[in-house]
């Protein structure tokens, strides 16, 4: 199910039954059966639906979407095994406020004292024990994101794939910044590949190479942005 035409992601999806195509074959060989899966930033559920896919019926999907018209088609979309949940991942559980774009309904992001409001969740509050993928496309709240995953993610690490969008202008904006996600991913000490997704391909990242990319290359003005693979899992793409 999707959005009525002039929505971004739904109108790519009618048009072309995919959303992201290169992404979209990473996640599939990345994943295997029995696997746990957090969507973070779910839109309308096309990952946590990929993933369900792949993880057979010994795995899980847990979905995460704070917005209210996208939340319906998430839980509308949503196979046995996935979780759903009206939430918006961040360092801390308690209340916050959603700020959007009137076009674009998968370009919203907490905001701090105005907007619509909506749940937040500390991701280690769950108690899931071992996460094995983390997509992550939350416009500019991934540094918040991974701070509230902190435990989990240290339980997984040693088998943890994690695909993040990248976007300095998003981080700027919720006060954050393109170097605090840098450090926070760096200092997971994962392998870090560049998403091409005009070449098909995934483009290993040395540190030094990603710091570039990072804060030279993206920049706020520019308003660029690009997906990340970090993984610990054999990539044969």
């Amino acid at each position: 199910m999707l959005h009525p035409g002039g929505e971004l992601v739904s109108d790519v999806i009618a048009r072309t039954g995919v959303w992201e195509p290169f992404e979209s074959v990473v996640l599939g060989q990345l994943l295997r059966p029995g696997d746990c899966v957090f969507d973070v930033g779910a839109n309308i559920g096309y990952y946590s639906n990929l993933a369900r896919q792949r993880v057979g019926g010994e795995g899980k999907v847990h979905a995460f979407e704070p917005d209210a018209e996208n939340f319906i088609l998430v839980e509308a979309n949503a196979p046995p095994g996935v979780s759903c949940y009206r939430a918006a991942l961040s360092d801390s559980s308690g209340n916050g406020f959603l700020s959007r774009d009137s076009l674009n309904k998968g370009d919203l992001y907490v905001c701090g004292s105005s907007g619509e409001p909506t749940e937040l969740l500390q991701g280690d509050d769950l108690g899931v024990a071992h996460v094995h993928f983390l997509k992550i496309d939350t416009q500019g709240s991934e540094v918040r994101v991974l701070q509230g995953l902190k435990d989990t993610i240290a339980r997984s690490r040693h088998d943890l794939s994690m695909l993040v969008e990248f976007w300095p202008y998003g981080l700027e904006r919720v006060g954050d910044g393109a170097r605090a996600l840098l450090d926070v991913l760096l200092a997971l000490a994962l392998p870090v590949y560049l998403v091409d997704s005009e070449a098909d391909r995934l483009r290993n990242l040395t540190v030094n190479a990603f710091e570039n990319l990072a804060m030279e290359r993206l920049t706020v003005a520019h308003r660029g942005f690009v997906n990340l693979l970090l993984s610990n899992r054999s990539v044969e793409i």
